[in-house]
């Protein structure tokens, strides 16, 4: 079971523009992960991200683009000098803390059915020279309240090798945010 919160606050200088500061909370107690061996490697414990992120969204009629920088500072629970396996990217981070250094870049289509898009995110951790990268194409149907995202590309991480990822995403809008201003 993998447990977190993130509390991050937002800033618009410009409605297309942003930048946001926050602090992640992770606790895993799982340790059945397909992409690492838990008996060599700390899997478990908790980890603690502080970060700092810019993004911009574009769009000229049906042409979208976004991109999104984030640099974040980790540091993990533990005594030893065991590699940590960040789960969410399928990399080893260097015991105790790490940084990274992330890029996410999307292109995509409106259209009348939904959104077609390319995506392309990248990630360096500076200390254990970890990476991981990932190229997708991407289909995302919304009705009413309900966002349906599908994707399949190719993943390739310094501990995993290359291969297909797949991916379904289903999100549910209970209510529609309220702006402060």
């Amino acid at each position: 079971m993998v447990n977190s919160y993130d509390v991050r606050v937002e800033f618009y200088p410009i409605s297309f523009i942003g930048f946001a500061a926050g602090h992640e909370k992770a606790r895993s107690d799982y340790e059945d992960f397909t992409y690492f061996e838990c008996d060599e490697i700390r899997c478990s414990g908790d980890i603690t991200r502080d970060y700092a992120l810019a993004k911009i969204a574009l769009a000229a009629g049906p042409i979208l683009f976004s991109a999104m920088a984030k640099r974040s500072r980790n540091s993990y629970s533990g005594e030893d000098d065991e590699a940590v396996g960040e789960y969410q990217w399928a990399v080893l981070a260097s015991a105790g803390s790490d940084t990274f250094h992330m890029r996410r870049f999307f292109t995509g289509l409106k259209t009348k059915v939904g959104t077609l898009g390319l995506l392309n995110e990248e990630l360096r951790f500076s200390e254990s020279e970890q990476f991981y990268k990932m190229n997708a194409a991407l289909i995302n149907l919304t009705r009413s309240k309900v966002s349906t995202t599908f994707g399949a590309g190719g993943l390739h991480t310094s501990e995993a090798k290359r291969g297909l990822i797949v991916f379904l995403l289903f999100k549910y809008h209970f209510e529609k945010s309220d702006k402060l201003f």
